[in-house]
């Protein structure tokens, strides 16, 4: 196989995507011998077709660096963005932080850094259940340290979306793939109470963490 025109001809398929070095091999090409990958993508950045950003971590031909990371790492199912950078898409704060976290399945370490945004790896799929899910624990975790105003927005965020994203087989997935503190655990269980939401959350958060 000549790898060197696959891993062209993939980089003229992505225009204007990110490339993830370590990603890339773990996912699309473990037949190429890693380090055979990174010089045929040296030769790739000397011909123009893509572009060092961060350790590992390229664009690819022309477009926005800073939409390519966030489709890339946050779009579709691969990832959200949590903390004060959720709230800021969410509309609950007016100002984006200096930081903006996001969890991933898109990075094969733990954590990763590309200019402000750090990435978390997170093995989930991120369908629009789990992705309301884990705001609605961001909101019980972090929302009442906000202004009065982004509670205020918190709390409308709840009413609207407790009820239709809530289930416990979600609820499963969520505490499989990543640390919920225990005391976001029980506002959760005490607000889905109050809500005369069933739930099982307490139970299965204490048997998957016997």
């Amino acid at each position: 196989m000549n790898y060197t025109k696959t891993l062209r001809q993939y980089c003229l398929q992505h225009n204007g995507s990110i490339l993830d070095v370590a990603w890339l091999a773990d996912r699309y090409f473990p037949m190429v011998p890693y380090k055979s990958l990174l010089k045929i993508l040296n030769r790739l950045r000397d011909e123009g077709i893509i572009t060092s950003v961060s350790k590992g971590v390229y664009l690819i031909g022309d477009g926005d660096l800073d939409d390519a990371i966030r489709k890339y790492y946050s779009g579709s199912s691969h990832g959200m963005f949590i903390g004060d950078q959720l709230f800021y898409e969410e509309g609950i704060l007016s100002e984006p932080p200096e930081v903006a976290e996001i969890i991933t399945n898109a990075i094969v370490t733990g954590h990763k850094t590309i200019g402000k945004y750090h990435l978390t790896k997170v093995d989930l799929f991120f369908s629009v259940y789990e992705r309301e899910l884990i705001c609605i624990l961001n909101i019980l975790e972090k929302g009442y340290t906000l202004s009065m105003d982004a509670q205020v927005k918190c709390a409308q965020y709840l009413a609207d979306h407790l009820f239709p994203v809530y289930s416990d087989r979600v609820w499963r997935e969520i505490v499989q793939a990543m640390h919920v503190p225990y005391s976001t655990v029980v506002k959760l269980h005490e607000t889905l109470t109050a809500n005369r939401i069933k739930n099982d959350c307490i139970r299965i958060y204490n048997e998957l963490n016997a």
